[in-house]
């Protein structure tokens, strides 16, 4: 699992041709964001249904591969309702639809001048989640790189000699052992810190989802509305940035079934009973 940089993938591909390769889910949010933020769309987060149906884009992840497509045209649809009456105000519907346009090109699909799709940069495959969440397996590379940044500080300046670098990797392998022998002794104890309670409440709500999304008959899914929850849960794992904390929305319901802060703590199967009902068949 990698973020999103052509060469360094290139050259494992080269180097493991064996390997199967993905790209970190916090990454394709962060990315996403920050394009945003570049084009000066962050403000178009004051609207709770914009910042909703803007978020959707990295909830795609969470749709099986062959409706990522489909999900796509549909966020897509639902932001062309908001440009055309006017929630979207025109000094930013340029840059929206370069936005829009920029992530379909880059992740979704690219069309060449006789509309057939040609190669883009990250494939769909490479970056779905879908199938990650059925099978409980990681969707980020956040250890690694934690690992990384702790292990950075253990060198205040740089260019150390040798000897002291042997010294920080002795630290370190004295530190996995201790962890790996109390592992040993005691299983139930974490190796990571241990996540919040609202952490680990989106993450069952999130595999819920995907779970029910999966046993749903496939002509009545609702794909938007999947979308719009799933993104309200993604929030606490993948928000890219402090800009996020700092954007309040305009209201709590949101239209598109957004669940309203506070009330997704009371029970960790809140407002299933109506979503299935809209998947059933």
């Amino acid at each position: 699992m990698s973020d999103f940089e052509i060469a360094p993938l290139e050259d494992l591909k080269i180097r493991f041709p064996g390997a199967a390769f993905s790209f970190c889910l916090f990454h394709l949010s962060q990315n996403v964001f920050m394009s945003l933020k570049k084009k000066g769309l962050a403000t178009l987060y004051y609207n709770a249904e914009l910042k909703t149906l803007l978020r959707c884009l990295s909830a795609l992840a969470f749709l099986p591969v062959a409706e990522v497509g489909l999900g796509f045209d549909e966020v897509v649809a639902a932001i062309g309702e908001k440009i055309a009456d006017g929630t979207v105000h025109q000094s930013k519907v340029v840059e929206l639809q370069a936005h829009l346009k920029y992530f379909e090109k880059i992740y979704v699909r690219r069309l060449d001048a006789n509309r057939a799709t040609a190669n883009f940069l990250f494939p769909v495959d490479g970056w779905n989640c879908f199938d990650i969440v059925l099978n409980k397996l990681l969707r980020t590379n956040n250890a690694m790189e934690g690992w990384h940044k702790q292990f950075n500080q253990k060198f205040p300046k740089k260019n150390l000699n040798l000897s002291h670098f042997i010294v920080r990797l002795k630290e370190e392998e004295e530190h996995t052992w201790q962890l790996a022998t109390r592992h040993a002794v005691h299983p139930a104890d974490p190796l990571r810190n241990a996540r919040s309670s609202k952490q680990e409440n989106s993450e069952k709500q999130i595999s819920k989802l995907v779970l029910d999304y999966s046993n749903a008959n496939v002509h009545m899914r609702q794909r938007l509305r999947f979308l719009c929850r799933v993104q309200y849960y993604m929030s606490k794992f993948y928000n890219p940035v402090a800009y996020e904390e700092d954007v309040e929305p305009e209201g709590g319901e949101t239209g598109f079934g957004q669940v309203v802060p506070g009330e997704m703590d009371q029970n960790v199967d809140y407002d299933y009973h109506e979503l299935y009902a809209l998947l059933e068949d």
